[in-house]
């Protein structure tokens, strides 16, 4: 969602920035709405498990910074979902449920420490009364830092870091909760 930060092929980063310049440009203002909800995956989420975190690029700072800035006018409220928890580097959990033959093959160890793309969120909600940053690790990883492939019978991620279209439906009802309670949508 920041503006500028794009990456993948030039292909998927072309595409990637006439769709974001689209959303700003045209399509925010054009439906002027009371609450944005925002996520990614963390910019800096390319080291692998267990190696120090990489700390957050300043033109990734600047351009959180920026497009909170220019998202967060007026009356509006932006709700920032913090990035899921991810399979280390080479770690697939839909590939291995394919060939496992119990669910605790597919397991896997997730970081639970804030990145510093979490905490620089967390700071810029601290700061404003309209930017929020909001924690959903425990509904994708219940026993955080040990995440499973399946919850509830629905297999959570197709990769190792996207949810799977089932698996997001299923969180409609606790984030819809998190904001009515903390009275950011109507209750």
């Amino acid at each position: 969602w920041p503006r500028g930060i794009y990456v993948n092929s030039q292909e998927i980063r072309a595409k990637c920035r006439a769709a974001k310049e689209d959303a700003y440009d045209r399509v925010i203002p054009a439906l002027d709405p009371d609450v944005i909800l925002l996520m990614n995956r963390d910019p800096a989420d390319d080291a692998p498990s267990g190696s120090a975190r990489k700390p957050l690029d300043p033109s990734v700072r600047d351009a959180v910074e920026s497009s909170l800035a220019e998202l967060a006018t007026g009356d509006r409220t932006v709700v920032v979902l913090e990035p899921n928890p991810t399979a280390p580097s080479g770690t697939d959990p839909l590939r291995c449920l394919e060939t496992a033959r119990y669910l605790e093959e597919c397991r896997y160890v997730a970081d639970s420490d804030p990145t510093s793309y979490e905490l620089l969120t967390r700071k810029l909600a601290g700061a404003s009364g309209q930017v929020w940053s909001a924690d959903f690790d425990r509904l994708v990883c219940p026993f955080l830092p040990i995440c499973d492939p399946v919850i509830g019978g629905t297999v959570v991620k197709w990769d190792r870091q996207h949810l799977t279209t089932r698996f997001s439906g299923s969180l409609s009802d606790e984030i819809t909760s998190y904001l009515r309670e903390n009275d950011l949508i109507p209750r």
